[in-house]
């Protein structure tokens, strides 16, 4: 697991992705904060939203989970609004360990096309971004058996901890 992970330590302004860039990983805020700024995205082109649709991810959130599951393209812009540090999951290098295990590969497809189903849901509301959402019907339940769930979980909580707490 620890293979498809990279911290990155982050200075006021940096960014960590553009509107319009392929995402090719997953981003959870280990400390310090990120402002993600949404983009009007139409047919031809992006075109920014006004500051209002700023929004800032607390701690322990995360955003581009789609990246790990299709092929997905940043419809918004996250930049570091103070020093900080993401922990970096990597698309094609999740894939390549996750795979490996049959039981976790047959659980990561089945979340991952339910995951993609609820983009699939969200870009007919218009509702699409790059930021963590579940809607109130999307189950992570339903996609892993409660102790696999729970491990996961708990392996990817210990990661997390881990990365945060060694500055």
């Amino acid at each position: 697991c620890t293979q498809a992970v990279r911290r990155l330590s982050l200075a006021v302004c940096d960014v960590v992705f553009d509107a319009g860039v392929a995402a090719d990983a997953m981003y959870f805020l280990l400390r310090g904060k990120v402002v993600y700024t949404l983009q009007q995205v139409s047919e031809a082109h992006i075109t920014r939203y006004d500051s209002r649709d700023d929004c800032s991810m607390a701690v322990g959130e995360w955003c581009s989970e789609a990246a790990l599951f299709t092929n997905w393209e940043h419809i918004g812009t996250l930049c570091a609004g103070l020093n900080s540090e993401v922990l970096a999951v990597d698309a094609a290098r999740f894939l390549d360990v996750t795979l490996k295990d049959g039981k976790v590969a047959e659980s990561t497809v089945k979340y991952g096309l339910s995951f993609v189903q609820m983009l699939n849901s969200q870009a007919e509301a218009g509702t699409l971004t790059d930021l963590a959402t579940r809607p109130k019907d999307f189950e992570f339940a339903e996609v892993l058996p409660d102790s696999r769930q729970k491990k996961s979980v708990m392996r990817l909580r210990r990661l997390i901890d881990s990365s945060s707490h060694s500055f």
